[in-house]
């Protein structure tokens, strides 16, 4: 921020009607939570593509404005026809730290310039050897100890289907979760996270590090950089509300959380007040000074998925053209209900629909997600013939050739609640639409992780023959 004279100074704080905290306690703005009013540099409509990077905050956030239509890039980490991938696959590429999240969009870079190809060479700095020629990516969040053969192949298909569509984003979000990181003096690369034991077990390899502000410039600085060059056009920065769950530099955790996140949104700060294209989205404040009962679950960690759609509402309220806003509210609606039948709090439940208007609107016009949890709402309140309205049009709209995890989860959830309802036959129907393309799986990482999800809900289901087929097929491939 440029200086100014104490004329301008004081003429935009008079203009300013939030200036003052006097006025924020009297006009009880932070009785109910606090809301930003916000003066946004870009605007973007429904059905625009957002890429997200950084912590596990972003996945919630995204899952908020998919259900309000706009195209998620990491969701074609689910939505690969055929081969099915990995369960949950965008908490895989949550990146916690900022040089988590430059040397990855540095790894991107060397691959495109490589022709988008994947090699040992541009790749292998990111793999942690174990015996018998297997390795560990540390770039991920949940590494898996495989091959190096399915390792570059995994990588591969991260780089296909996510960073060559950065270039199409309208939208990059960052959220920044903290500043403590653990760096590979052999790889020469910060790890996601915490090395574990297997750490441990190589005596200096790992070091502890935590970052100061210019350390974080520059390596937000640098990732911003890559992803202007792959064609991103706006950016919107934010901090995590989600604090340390443990702290390793032997201060109080509550004292190493407030640096990092300081440090962070300091970071924020810095950049949107330099460049055009860059604003802060202030979802940390917006947790901070809102009732606790109200933000977190009960392990004070993670934010409850209510007050994550109040944020997005917030977001769409002041970047988004059009009525965005009723969709986040019909996620939200559709979160508290699934809550509220998942404790078997049926009274509440009967209440919550009973007084919300986007449950009144037609199964046509209500998204998937939506029309699953209000048949189960409607089965365990005794409506079977609605519940079952709304099953058929779920089962109706099953994305044909589409075999992935995360609609074979859904599929999962539909035979429960068809059987449920004395359906047993459609049931069945829903298990196969999802199990019988399996064995048509080429990817053998992708297959093995598809049929392994199956396998313990087969049995569970009573259907112990097809698991024993599941089971069949894995070891054919070992």
């Amino acid at each position: 921020m440029e200086p100014t004279s104490i004329q301008q100074a004081l003429k935009a704080s008079k203009k300013n009607p939030n200036a003052k905290w006097k006025t924020i306690a009297e006009t009880r703005r932070l009785d109910g939570g606090w809301r930003a009013e916000l003066e946004p540099s870009f605007r973007i409509e429904r059905g625009a593509s957002v890429f997200s990077m950084g912590s596990c905050f972003a996945r919630n956030v995204e899952q908020y404005l998919y259900a309000a239509g706009f195209k998620i890039i990491n969701n074609n980490l689910n939505s690969r026809s055929g081969d099915g991938l990995i369960p949950d696959s965008g908490g895989w590429i949550n990146k916690f730290t900022p040089p988590s999240i430059s040397e990855e969009l540095d790894w991107a870079k060397t691959v495109k310039d490589a022709g988008g190809v994947v090699t040992d060479e541009n790749t292998g700095h990111f793999f942690f050897e174990h015996p018998e020629d297997e390795v560990l990516d540390v770039g991920f969040n949940h590494p898996i100890l495989t091959s190096r053969d399915v390792a570059l192949q995994l990588r591969q298909v991260f780089y296909d289907t996510v960073y060559t569509r950065a270039c199409d984003s309208d939208l990059v979000i960052i959220t920044l979760g903290y500043v403590e990181t653990w760096y590979d003096t052999e790889c020469k690369v910060h790890c996601n996270r915490f090395p574990g034991l297997e750490g441990l077990k190589h005596g200096e390899r790992f070091q502890f590090k935590r970052l100061g502000f210019k350390e974080c410039l520059s390596h937000i600085e640098s990732a911003m950089d890559h992803l202007r060059g792959f064609g991103a056009k706006n950016f919107l920065l934010t901090v995590s509300p989600v604090p340390l769950a443990r702290t390793f530099c032997g201060e109080d955790v509550v004292l190493a959380n407030a640096n990092s996140k300081s440090t962070l949104r300091a970071v924020c700060g810095q950049i949107a007040s330099d460049r055009a294209d860059t604003d802060y989205f202030p979802s940390y404040e917006m947790a901070s000074f809102s009732p606790r009962e109200a933000v977190w679950e009960d392990d004070q960690v993670h934010v409850k998925q209510d007050f994550v759609g109040t944020i997005v509402q917030n977001f769409a309220q002041t970047y988004c053209v059009g009525d965005v806003g009723a969709r986040v509210g019909e996620r939200q609606q559709v979160t508290k209900l699934d809550a509220l039948l998942s404790e078997s709090r049926l009274e509440d439940a009967v209440k919550l629909v009973g007084g919300m208007d986007a449950f009144e609107l037609e199964p046509g016009e209500i998204s998937g997600l939506a029309k699953l949890v209000l048949a189960e709402f409607h089965w365990r309140t005794g409506d079977e013939k609605k519940a079952s309205t709304y099953l058929d049009e779920v089962y109706l709209a099953a994305p044909e050739g589409k075999y992935n995890l995360q609609f074979g989860v859904r599929m999962q959830r539909l035979a429960d609640t068809f059987s449920g309802c004395g359906r047993p036959e459609k049931a069945k129907e829903a298990i196969d639409l999802a199990f019988g393309e399996a064995h048509r799986i080429e990817d053998e990482f992708a297959r093995k992780i598809y049929l392994e999800s199956w396998t313990s809900w087969l049995a569970k289901a009573g259907r112990g023959a097809e698991a024993e087929t599941v089971l069949a097929l894995l070891s054919e491939k070992e």
